[in-house]
């Protein structure tokens, strides 16, 4: 059985004290506390996480976090699932649209809008994307030259992975979890809530796509890379590796 960490606190107990065999999906270790609020203790917590029989974890951040949050768990029942994205999110013909999403920190994004005005230039738009489908938001970004991330503590923020694949420059936080992506030239970082740091980057990035940074070798080469290490295949390879180190009842 593989139960989702939100429920780890209020199944997870249950199972581990009834002899049954579990495994845990980590997708965000930053909410690992919550687990607390179905009344069980941080030991119980604990013995439900280190009598596991695996840990699938949804990235190397994620992985390093439940490690230390319960160093006595076994490091090589960890197994890193990466996430797929969807084939729809592709590049399609750039115009010069800064995208965001104002859900996510939505007090930053609000304020992150408003200092940009003066460094936009008068062909270049704010788009936000809110209250939007998945087709009409992979439409969005198919258009989108420059995403502006604003991820915050997450296991791995797929928006700016979307962002990326559909072929714009993405611009922001990682998140922590997106860390292992953002790799230059495809994106920028800038650490969370350095609002002068995150205009000026902006400005460059608007700068470097005039220039032609979208059509340069480096920076498809990079998409590529992306869109192979987040395929459907690679999944389905971690998903093969987790079932065959799942024990089998005798």
């Amino acid at each position: 059985m593989v139960i989702p960490e939100v429920w780890a606190g209020r199944f997870g107990y249950e199972l581990y004290n009834q002899g049954f065999k579990y495994a845990i999906y980590v997708q965000n270790a930053y909410y690992l506390d919550a687990a607390l609020k179905w009344g069980h203790s941080s030991e119980q917590v604990k013995q439900v996480y280190e009598n596991a029989e695996l840990i699938l974890s949804i990235s190397r951040d994620t992985s390093a976090m439940v490690s230390m949050i319960y160093p006595g768990l076994d490091k090589k029942k960890i197994i890193n699932i990466l996430p797929h994205v969807s084939d729809e999110f592709a590049p399609g013909r750039k115009e010069k649209i800064i995208s965001y999403m104002p859900r996510k920190l939505p007090t930053h994004s609000k304020r992150m809008a408003f200092f940009i005005k003066e460094y936009l230039p008068e062909d270049w738009k704010l788009v936000p994307i809110e209250k939007m489908s998945a087709p009409e938001t992979a439409a969005i970004m198919a258009k989108s030259s420059i995403f502006l991330s604003f991820s915050d503590i997450e296991g791995i923020g797929l928006p700016p992975l979307e962002a990326a694949l559909s072929g714009a420059v993405v611009v922001g936080y990682t998140g922590q979890g997106g860390r292992e992506y953002f790799k230059k030239p495809n994106f920028a970082l800038v650490q969370n809530g350095d609002f002068r740091t995150f205009t000026q980057t902006i400005s460059d990035a608007i700068k470097a796509v005039d220039e032609g940074l979208l059509e340069c070798k480096e920076f498809e080469a990079g998409r590529v890379a992306l869109a192979k290490k987040y395929s459907r295949d690679k999944e389905r390879a971690r998903l093969a590796d987790f079932v065959s180190r799942v024990p089998m009842s005798e």
